[in-house]
């Protein structure tokens, strides 16, 4: 053997690729040694097997080493199991030790790559990269100032339109009418109500409301035109033409007033323009973006804002591990759910009727009484003076009424099947409610309380009038409004044509 087949033993820093070399020098350099093989040079490629097979048993049960590195040394073990020269035993004892120490180097550096591959990727939302190039950077940033000028030029604009139209219309308006045919209308409509009332109307401050307007009306020349001072006068006397005149202006008054209010409820329309004008603002912001800017500009805003509803899908997804942990969380507490309701089935029967009464209770309430017509008789008691020379009528048609508001509830059960089986179950509940109207005390009643008023004004009931014919009404507006009950006579001044008689006012003053 000669000198140059002896490789020198390589140190522990030497790399694998080096060793390699060794050996393929080592070949070329005995071939002779190649055809007799020797005893020693067997046990020493046996070594060498042996240690390769470790090697590669101890890369191959580190999990998750990298695919390059496990090639990169099995290959390197079989290429040293298959050389078959390589000179003296000394030579394959050095190679095997530095086989060795490689093998047991990489043994190290996956051990240490196996603790850092050990913890789990953490997912992380989708980069936004680097922003593309504007295409016109100085107009895309004159959008937001654009669109606001735009918004405001609309909402003024249109703003200015409806109050423009709305004062016009107040400036222009007007009644319609002469002053004759509102001294008509204030004669039948203000003078005529005060004094005669009404026999089937369903308000009772009918006739004290007419009065009131002939108390505001103020007239040159005349003391007062209140019909309620006037209510036993003339016919002839009882409308003077300047009181007339007055209560027809008040007339006129309330009508271009309520012309008026509703004219200005037309402002309301500034609502509207002002919605107008941030869609407009809207618009322009959006037609400006799209003109200025590319579409790649777009789609990155739109991911960057990250609420926008044209945002790609691929950004902030959110990932798979986290929607099961939902799904399980959800599935359990439907789970616990179903079996609690399953559980409480029976017991809450009772609590839940009892629940149910209480909520009919609070569902059927009742309202504060007022007057009302239609719902029971209209009742006529008959009176008469001693003497029968005054007889009149006590007459009644209102009713007293309140509201009940009585609910049924209704339930019905309703089951739903999950995904994973479970069956929830619960009761699906409305509340029927109608209003009903009932009726607390009847015209009778009423007339009945003013009968001993009539009578303590010296007059007594009778059954029939025996030819009398009743017209006149007594003008208090407040026997209607407090007593609920008209009272009329046969004449005011039946003793004596130039006075009233004093029956007729006690009947007069009995309601204040």
């Amino acid at each position: 053997m000669s000198d140059s087949g002896i490789s020198p033993p390589s140190s522990p820093a030497q790399s694998p690729r080096s060793s390699v070399s060794v050996r393929s020098r080592s070949r070329s350099s005995s071939p002779s040694s190649e055809r007799a093989p020797s005893p020693s040079r067997s046990r020493s490629r046996s070594r060498s097997r042996s240690s390769s097979r470790s090697s590669r048993s101890s890369i191959t049960a580190v999990p998750g080493h990298d695919g390059h590195d496990n090639e990169h040394h099995e290959g390197h073990a079989v290429h040293h199991d298959t050389q078959h020269g390589s000179g003296h035993g000394t030579e394959h004892h050095s190679s095997g030790h530095t086989t060795g120490h490689h093998n047991s180097t990489t043994h190290n550096e996956l051990h240490a790559s196996t603790h850092t591959s050990t913890h789990t990727p953490t997912h992380e939302p989708k980069p936004l990269g680097t922003p593309p190039p504007r295409r016109h950077p100085l107009l895309a940033r004159l959008a937001l100032p654009a669109a606001i000028l735009v918004g405001l030029g609309i909402a003024a604009g249109a703003t200015y339109a409806v109050v423009a139209h709305v004062q016009n219309l107040l400036a222009n308006a007007s009644v319609r009418g002469t002053m004759s045919d509102w001294k008509a209308r204030a004669r039948s409509d203000v003078y005529d109500a005060c004094y005669e009332g009404c026999t089937s109307c369903d308000d009772p401050n009918f006739a004290y409301n007419a009065c009131a307007v002939t108390a505001r009306a103020v007239a040159k020349g005349v003391v007062d035109c209140d019909a309620g001072r006037m209510w036993n006068w003339a016919v002839k006397d009882r409308y003077p033409d300047a009181c007339l005149a007055a209560v027809a202006v008040i007339l006129m008054g309330n009508e271009l007033e309520g012309m008026k209010n509703s004219y200005r409820g037309q402002l309301g329309l500034i609502a509207v323009t002002v919605l107008g004008g941030l869609l407009g603002a809207v618009a322009t912001y959006k037609l400006w973006r799209m003109a200025t800017m590319s579409k790649p500009e777009i789609e990155y805003a739109r991911a960057a804002r990250g609420w926008s509803l044209f945002k790609p899908k691929t950004w902030g997804r959110a990932s798979a591990a986290s929607s099961e942990e939902k799904g399980e969380k959800s599935s359990r507490s439907s789970a616990s759910l179903s079996s609690g309701s399953k559980r409480g089935k029976g017991k809450g029967k009772g609590k839940n009727k009892k629940v149910a009464a209480v909520v009919l209770g609070l569902f059927s309430s009742r309202g504060a009484a007022y007057a009302c017509v239609g719902h029971d008789a209209a009742w006529s008691q008959f009176f008469s003076s001693p003497n029968g020379a005054i007889t009149g009528v006590v007459h009644g048609w209102f009713s007293e009424c309140k509201d009940r508001q009585d609910c049924v509830r209704k339930c019905r059960n309703s089951c739903t099947t999950s995904s994973s089986g479970t069956k929830t179950c619960s009761d699906k509940c409305t509340n029927d409610c109608h209003t009903v109207t009932y009726t607390t005390r009847t015209p009778k009643s009423y007339v009945d309380d003013v009968l001993p008023k009539v009578r303590a004004c010296g007059f007594k009931t009778v059954d029939a009038l025996g030819g009398s014919v009743v017209t006149t009404r007594v003008a208090n507006a407040n026997i209607e409004r407090n007593l609920w009950v008209r009272v009329s006579v046969n004449g005011l001044n039946v003793t004596k044509s130039t006075e009233t008689d004093a029956s007729v006012r006690c009947l007069h003053d009995m309601a204040g």
